[in-house]
C-alpha cells in the first residue's frame, strides 16, 4: 500500500498539469452534462465559442469552450489523449512546456482562424462565412493535436517525420474526402483549420522539449 501511494505521489508530481486538466474537464462535465450523454445546446450557446465572440471581447469563451465535451465518445477521447499523450509529454518535457502547448496552440489556432478565415468571409458577405462567424463550437481538439505535434517532435529520427507526415496527411484528408453537407459543416471546417494550425505549432515547440535519453541522436 505504501509503495502504491508513493508511486501515485511520484506520478502526481511529474504530471500535475495533465491531472489538473482531467479534473477540470470532469468537473465541467458534472456541472453541465452529468449523464455524459450529448451535451445540451443550451450549454453550447452559453459557454461555447464562435468567432464573433473574439470581436465582442468575450474572451472567456476561449477558455470555457475548451473544457466542454460533446458526448460520451468525446469524453473517452479527451481522457485518453490528455492522459496518455499529454501525460507522456509532460513527463518528458516538464509542466511548463505542456501547459504552454496545450493552451497556446488552441488559443493561437482559434484566434487565427477567426481573424484570417471567418471574419474576412463574413465581411465579404459569404453565407458560409456568416455560418462560420456565428456557429459556436466546444472541445479541446486543437489542444490534442498541439500535444500530438509535441509528441511527434520528441520521437527519434526518422520516426518523428514519419509520424508527423501521417498525422498531417490525416488532417488534410478531412478537407479532401467527400462528406455530407449538413448543419455541422461550419464546425467541421473550423475544427479542421484549427487542427492544421495547432499541429505544426506543437511540432515546432518540440525544440524546447527535453530530449528523451533513449534517443541518442545528434541534431
Amino acid at each position: 500500500m505504501g509503495a502504491t501511494l508513493a508511486l501515485a505521489g511520484r506520478i502526481a508530481r511529474r504530471i500535475p498539469f495533465t491531472l489538473a486538466m482531467l479534473v477540470a474537464i470532469l468537473l465541467a462535465a458534472l456541472a453541465t452534462n452529468p449523464s455524459f450523454g450529448r451535451i445540451s445546446e443550451v450549454w453550447i450557446q452559453r459557454l461555447g465559442y464562435a468567432p464573433r465572440d473574439l470581436f465582442h471581447l468575450r474572451l472567456d469563451r476561449l477558455v470555457t469552450s475548451v473544457l466542454l465535451i460533446t458526448n460520451a465518445r468525446s469524453y473517452a477521447q479527451a481522457f485518453l489523449t490528455i492522459g496518455l499523450v499529454g501525460g507522456a509529454c509532460e513527463w518528458v518535457t516538464g509542466t511548463r512546456l505542456i501547459a504552454a502547448v496545450f493552451w497556446g496552440t488552441t488559443l493561437i489556432a482559434t484566434i487565427a482562424e477567426s481573424v484570417l478565415v471567418a471574419a474576412p468571409l463574413y465581411a465579404l458577405g459569404s453565407s458560409f462565412g456568416e455560418s462560420l462567424y456565428v456557429t459556436r463550437d466546444i472541445g479541446a481538439s486543437a489542444s490534442y493535436f498541439g500535444c500530438t505535434g509535441l509528441a511527434c517532435a520528441l520521437l527519434p529520427k526518422p520516426w518523428r517525420w514519419v509520424a508527423a507526415g501521417l498525422v498531417l496527411a490525416f488532417l488534410l484528408s478531412t478537407f479532401v474526402l467527400p462528406t455530407p453537407v449538413s448543419t455541422h459543416t461550419p464546425v467541421r471546417w473550423m475544427d479542421g483549420i484549427a487542427h492544421l494550425i495547432a499541429f505544426p505549432l506543437g511540432l515546432v515547440s518540440g525544440r524546447w522539449g527535453r530530449k528523451p535519453v533513449c534517443c541518442g541522436e545528434n541534431e
